[in-house]
């Protein structure tokens, strides 16, 4: 029966689509206004998504106030097959299966972040409150020719509000909410002159109590504190030329992401389970005062000239990033705690030619220029096993021995330089052939690579590098599609896709034995065909969008921990393959009622991973099924027979198999097999103002965070109901009661192997609920 769930949660969506209108229409009749057009920049400019023969989702500033969409973790509640998984400080995003899990600095994320056309190098700068959005886009598949800057998996393009000449606005939000958390929001736009105008908006997030306690010492964990102001200044020179400048800066504080103890059910280092221990699923069990920082500055300058028939494009943006972390990676009383370092900068520089609108062939030429620098440095101080662990004493080695510390530490630096065009043309009666090409060279070095081993406060007792390398990458990519016009309303075509995500140094995995460079992996690309239509019915009232995809990937790059050591490493997965399909359905037969259901369905597996990471569970945990993909590996199957040879450790609860096993066959990890959504957006009128009832229910099947698809990494199924209810006063003013997580599901927001620690993970948010005063004038 499982092979006929995709159609039929399809089937109970459209369901949903034809009854509710009646209802509605019973209820209070509304003039049919039909679904409303929204505007994308897929193609880096200003289109109806109906006409873009790319798979793009896209939330309107009105649609994310009204479903409760804050930031980009709540982006995935509304858009299908998108999930943005938390780490500390880093996001994991990923799209139909595609992304890096790691959030380590220097690393690109295989989903390229934008924000206002500027990009975004690393996923530590992702996490931050929406307070003055336009729109977010999620554009699907690699994107290898507009924003081929490491997009194997898509993109993410956040659109803030623009000043405006026209008129002063002020918009504001307060709100208070469980666990103690105050929320503030203000947006402010002010016409300087009649061609100079300049806007500010700002937020304020203070939790005031967690989640969780810490068993040991009681203090709260899984908290957060940020605030973060942005600011645009126009400047319209003339009646051709405008100068945008921006500039803006997050402050994030807190634990949520963190991981304070292994997953339900494993027993850690002390050779219990947390349950065992008495901690409950969002308590931790390190006692050390556990804390991530983000901060994030960001400012750039956006000049656009009309030169007759073309438009000329200059984008310049300088980033800055810094991630201080303090917690234990042992995930049990402070038996190996860990403090990073991490910072990155990077300039940017684009350049754009562009046709105008009426131009039969629409193209675009440009090219984009990227100087960047990340440094990695992490001391990991060993504190020794705990006292009162008579419960099991088990596993309680730590990785640095007591009273010592080892230290790592990288700095890459990269220079790129791309160029790129595009051309689209209607080369039969509404026949359109689109072709886009990249070129891009990278040049990544390290420098400042190595470690070192000593005594905590005192000598030290060995060093290794620094071991200078570097290496250039160099790739062609782009894009080819057909897409025909059956009518205005109904439009079918199909695409090849080729990715890029360059090849990188691993700046995590220096220690002090490291005896020479770490090489950087291969690079990771992409094939994706795809095909599927763009739809409208009923005079508009139903808007169905279908795609359907097949992906060939080859040195997907993937972080795993190191054997036997503080650290993490990027390795190369072999060869993968993911397909399937998504459909989106919005339906809108009255200015009252909106209707958005979506599926979104994906097959992935690794056709080749040979030595791929494999983790076996240690006593007192329940030894798993030997995989079949280590019959290879002779520690496990020895060349004189005698074999199947479980790997085991007194030392550690979890131990990777040196060598590994080739894990072809396995599921690719953050793939969801099934996904669906549904939204409802209720209006009912009143005297003066309305009332607002919203209600969302986002489904997930289960998948695996790790490659080997170990049982314990394995994410359950998630049913994530999200309603609010919103007074509008017809004056400006409106009051929201919401809540997230109705039935207060408890899933993670991120499982991993570690051979320190065991499977740990950190908690998704529980039950939220709260009340928000808005304003608008």
């Amino acid at each position: 029966m499982r092979r006929f769930k995709p159609v039929h949660a399809l089937a109970m969506t459209t369901c949903w689509a034809s009854v509710a209108p009646a209802f509605a229409q019973d209820q209070a009749p509304q003039a049919n206004v039909g679904v409303a057009d929204i505007i994308v920049t897929a193609n880096r400019r200003a289109q109806n998504q109906q006409d873009v023969p790319i798979a793009v989702s896209a939330v309107t500033s009105e649609m994310a106030a009204k479903l409760g969409v804050t930031d980009i973790a709540t982006l995935t509640n509304v858009v299908p097959g998108f999930t943005f998984n938390r780490q500390s400080s880093g996001a994991q995003p990923f799209i139909r299966g595609v992304g890096n899990q790691s959030a380590t600095i220097g690393n690109e994320p295989s989903v390229a972040m934008f924000v206002d056309d500027v990009y975004i190098p690393t996923s530590n700068a992702a996490i931050f409150e929406f307070n003055n959005i336009d729109s977010v886009e999620v554009l699907k598949g690699p994107q290898g020719t507009l924003f081929g800057r490491n997009a194997t998996g898509g993109v993410v393009h956040v659109h803030t509000r623009e000043p405006s000449t026209s008129k002063a606005s002020t918009d504001f939000e307060l709100g208070y909410s469980n666990y103690d958390t105050v929320t503030a929001k203000a947006y402010v736009n002010l016409p300087v002159t009649d061609s100079v105008a300049v806007n500010v908006a700002a937020y304020r997030v203070n939790q005031g109590e967690g989640w969780g306690h810490d068993i040991y010492t009681g203090d709260d964990i899984f908290t957060r504190q940020a605030w973060g102001v942005r600011g645009k200044l126009l400047f319209n020179i003339g009646e051709k030329t405008e100068l945008l400048l921006s500039g803006g800066y997050n402050y994030q504080k807190g634990t949520a992401g963190m991981s304070f103890r292994t997953v339900e059910g494993f027993a850690g280092r002390a050779g219990i389970t947390p349950e065992q221990a008495g901690a409950g699923f969002y308590d931790g069990m390190t006692g050390i005062g556990d804390y991530y920082k983000a901060k994030f500055a960001m400012g750039s300058a956006k000049l656009t000239h009309e030169l007759g028939d073309v438009r000329f494009v200059s984008i310049t943006a300088y980033t800055d990033t810094k991630n201080p972390n303090h917690y234990d990676i042992s995930a049990f009383r402070g038996n190996l705690t860990a403090d990073y370092r991490q910072e990155e900068w990077a300039f940017t520089q684009e350049v754009q030619l562009m046709s105008s609108e009426s131009s039969k062939l629409q193209w675009i030429v440009g090219g984009f220029y990227l100087k960047d620098a990340a440094l990695f440095d992490g001391i990991f101080t060993g504190q020794g096993p705990a006292a009162g662990t008579a419960q099991g004493g088990r596993n309680l080695g730590p990785a640095v021995p007591a009273g010592r510390y080892s230290s790592s530490h990288a700095r890459q630096r990269t220079e790129s330089l791309s160029a790129f065009g595009q051309a689209s043309m209607e080369i039969l009666p509404a026949l359109t052939a689109t072709l886009g090409l990249r070129y891009t060279s990278d040049k990544r070095s390290i420098e400042d690579n190595g470690g070192e081993f000593g005594i905590i406060g005192g000598a030290v007792l060995a060093s290794s590098g620094p071991f200078p390398d570097s290496r250039r990458f160099n790739k062609l990519t782009g894009r080819f599609s057909l897409d025909y016009k059956i009518n205005d309303d109904l439009m079918v075509y199909a695409a090849f896709n080729r990715g890029f995500k360059s090849g990188v140094y691993s700046t995590s995995s220096y220690n002090s034995s490291t005896r020479a460079v770490v090489a950087a992996v291969l690079p990771e690309t992409l094939d994706a065909y795809s095909g599927g239509f763009k739809s409208e019915w009923f005079d508009r009232m139903v808007r169905l969008n279908v795609e359907g995809f097949y992906y060939k990937i080859s040195n997907a790059q993937l972080q795993n921990n190191l054997t036997n050591q503080a650290g993490t490493e990027i390795r190369n997965a072999g060869k993968s393959r993911l397909y399937g399909f998504e459909a989106e359905l919005t339906v809108q037969p009255t200015s009252a009622l909106t209707i958005m259901g979506s599926v979104s369905v994906v097959n992935g597996k690794y056709t080749s991973f040979p030595g791929g990471p494999t983790y076996f569970p240690q006593a007192p945990n329940a030894q798993i099924p030997i995989p079949q993909g280590c019959a290879s590996n002779p520690l496990i199957f020895p060349a004189g027979g005698g074999g199947p040879v479980y790997p085991t450790s007194a030392s550690a609860p979890l131990v990777a198999v040196a060598g590994g096993c080739d894990l072809s066959g396995n599921k690719t990890l953050q793939t969801i097999p099934f996904a669906s959504n549904l939204s409802i957006i209720y209006s009912i009128p009143l005297g003066q103002g309305s009332v607002d009832l919203s209600g969302n229910w986002l489904h997930t099947d289960p998948y695996y965070f790790e490659p080997d698809n170990n049982p314990y990494t394995r994410q359950g199924q998630v049913d994530l109901i999200n309603s609010a209810i919103t007074w509008n006063s017809g004056s400006g003013l409106g009051v929201r009661l919401w809540v997230n997580n109705l039935t207060d599901k408890k899933y993670y927001s991120y499982i991993a192997n570690s051979g320190t620690s065991g499977v740990k993970g950190s908690p998704a948010a529980p039950r939220t609920y709260g009340v928000t005063l808005t304003g608008r004038f």
